[in-house]
């Protein structure tokens, strides 16, 4: 069984809402779910639901509309003023409960516990229902909630905790009978329930990895929020690395440039005017590379012997305390024994072929990935339809783009973006959210251009599709 953390439930949950479905109709599937279980279960007569501020009390306020509906006598304890309700789902919920006449009580403190009405509410409970706080808690839940732990456990009836339990992986937890997790299990031993998103949805990428990553901090220093060294360049390919360049500078404070070729880093000085890039000469370059958070090797880089010393030398040297990510050249000259689990693969078909010996698929990404410890960013629309993701453990696919991406350049700016985000970003996530953004960014693109547009349009287009994915 699959078992999802906080993050990967919060991007699953924005993926479906990118492709449809509300965040209310969302909520409702949760607490109807949550109403099955319990009736199917236990059959109770009274039920207490204890419920948080958040989504997770949202589908508490759900299910006791369902249970009210079923026969049930429900008393709802909402801990927190009825102002202090967090979102607008939840909220909406809350006012539909009240309409139906169901018995709700704020405790917006432990001292409400002290009420008669409360107690008694609980203490006649042939179940009680843990709806406090879902996933993403951190220690011991704090006041009221503690105490309405303590109290819960207390009880002799049964407990059923809506997703995780309220406390999971502190001293004091709800010590559940039941956990009702959604679409996926995000505390061992839980019922795991549908809520309408299709088994395809959970393996594809979407804006809501894009929303995963780490977002800059308003007081930040320069450099707190990535500082990328790219490597590139040939007397064939100049502009590969300047559309990696062009592309990673609006995600990180600061990109540095080192090209085995002079007039390369003559052609990057130009960037100068619309991204902060910094031309790294030959005895600057180990400088860079430990001031840096990841390193882009490969865009435009030729596959000569120099070539080959330069890759393995910055992977056998920095691989082991930098991301680094190997697109184009470099993925021709790398020796796999150098790689781990800080690199980042972002091979086409043939690449992939050539270096693993095997025909790209999504099974044979996460094979190699599995074998050699990394992450590979399969580049197969081609053939597939898909870029696959896979860190050896899970296998993701992304499904956007528009055909006019097979153009030259629309890889360099990928693997920039990818680059970019794995600064400070675990690889498989930084991966998913490059492929997906990148794709986007292309159908944005055709809606407005059609089908001529090039790589530096691409790269231009990024903070629009960025914008869009974290605002929706």
């Amino acid at each position: 069984m699959i078992h999802l953390n906080e993050t990967e439930s919060r991007i699953l949950d924005a993926n479906a809402r990118w492709r449809g479905l509300s965040s209310l109709q969302l909520m409702e599937n949760a607490g109807r779910a949550v109403a099955v279980e319990v009736l199917s279960r236990f059959r109770p007569a009274r039920v207490a639901v204890l419920c948080g501020p958040g989504n997770n009390g949202g589908d508490g306020f759900v299910a006791s509309r369902h249970l009210v509906a079923a026969g049930c006598r429900v008393a709802v304890i909402l801990l927190s003023s009825e102002a202090g309700i967090r979102t607008v789902e939840a909220h909406r919920n809350w006012e539909c409960l009240k309409a139906s006449g169901v018995s709700a009580i704020a405790v917006p403190d432990s001292s409400g516990f002290r009420e008669p009405l409360l107690r008694k509410s609980l203490a006649s409970a042939d179940v009680v229902v843990d709806a406090m706080l879902g996933g993403g808690q951190v220690g011991v839940p704090r006041e009221p909630f503690k105490t309405a732990v303590k109290a819960v456990n207390a009880l002799a009836a049964k407990r059923v905790c809506v997703d995780v339990p309220t406390g999971e992986g502190s001293s004091c937890r709800v010590n559940p009978d039941l956990t009702v997790s959604f679409e996926l299990a995000k505390t061992r031993g839980a019922v795991v329930v549908g809520i309408g998103i299709p088994p395809a949805w959970k393996c594809l990428c979407g804006p809501g990895h894009v929303q995963a990553l780490q977002r800059p901090r308003p007081a930040g220093r320069k450099g707190e929020n990535g500082v990328l060294l790219a490597v590139g360049g040939s007397e064939e390919y100049s502009g590969a690395p300047l559309h990696s360049l062009r592309a990673a500078a609006g995600f990180v404070d600061l990109c540095l440039y080192h090209s085995p070729f002079a007039l390369n880093l003559e052609a990057a000085k130009g960037l100068r005017r619309e991204a902060d890039v910094v031309v790294v000469p030959k005895r600057g370059l180990l400088a860079a590379a430990r001031k840096s958070d990841a390193i882009l090797i490969g865009p435009g880089l030729g596959v000569g012997g120099a070539q080959k010393k330069l890759v393995n030398y910055l992977c056998r040297a920095f691989g082991g305390s930098n991301k680094i990510v190997l697109d184009a050249g470099a993925l021709k000259l790398v020796d796999k024994r150098f790689l781990n689990a800080n690199f980042l693969l972002t091979p086409h078909a043939g690449e992939f072929k050539l270096i693993f010996g095997v025909e790209a698929s999504g099974e044979a990404c996460r094979k190699a990935a599995a074998r050699y410890g990394c992450t590979i960013l399969l580049k197969d629309k081609a053939v597939s339809g898909f870029d696959w993701v896979s860190d050896g453990k899970r296998l993701l696919k992304n499904a956007s783009g528009v055909p006019q991406m097979t153009r030259g350049g629309t890889g360099d700016v990928l693997a920039g973006v990818a680059a970019a985000f794995s600064c400070k970003n675990p690889l498989p996530l930084s991966a998913c959210a490059a492929a997906w953004l990148n794709g986007y960014a292309g159908e944005l693109l055709r809606r407005e251009k059609g089908s001529c547009f090039t790589a530096t349009d691409l790269s231009r287009k990024l903070p629009e599709a960025f914008k869009n994915a974290v605002e929706f």
